[in-house]
């Protein structure tokens, strides 16, 4: 899932329009439509989508923020910083993986911790977001802003 998709997912939640009506006028797209061969997951919704408000998007960034947050609290062990000190110890020329159990363990403290450090860079992007910095995607010239830019 991409950032902006969960962006998407997360305006589509607060907002009280139609699947139909946000697919009409605001190119959404939610669940996989086996007939149209979208694929699982692929979560659109245009930033300039006429129902989008300052309060919409506001209940949507506080939303994904509480997401990544539950997620990166049900996460074991400690911080990405303490599972980077551990990774250090791990598989070392003094102290090499000989076993296979040994490689599935640092294996799985990689996983654990890159998905740590994706949660929390996620969480710092909600973060901008939410305090009234406008994006910093460069509009063309003679392109439209997007309501979601003026708020």
């Amino acid at each position: 899932l991409q950032f902006d998709q969960l962006l998407s997912f997360a305006r589509f939640w607060y907002l009280p329009e139609t699947e139909d009506e946000l697919a009409e006028e605001c190119g959404f797209v939610g669940m996989a439509d086996r007939n149209a061969g979208t694929p699982p997951g692929n979560w659109q919704l245009n930033e300039n989508c006429k129902y989008l408000s300052k309060s919409i998007e506001n209940a949507a960034l506080k939303g994904a923020k509480h997401w990544l947050e539950k997620r990166l609290g049900e996460i074991s062990g400690g911080s990405a910083d303490e599972d980077t000190r551990e990774l250090k110890k791990m598989c070392t020329s003094t102290n090499p993986c000989v076993y296979s159990e040994q490689w599935a363990r640092r294996d799985a403290l990689v996983i654990r911790r890159d998905e740590k450090v994706v949660l929390e860079q996620a969480i710092s992007k909600v973060q901008e977001m939410s305090g009234g910095k406008k994006s910093r995607r460069r509009r063309r010239k003679g392109q439209k802003s997007s309501n979601i830019d003026e708020l």
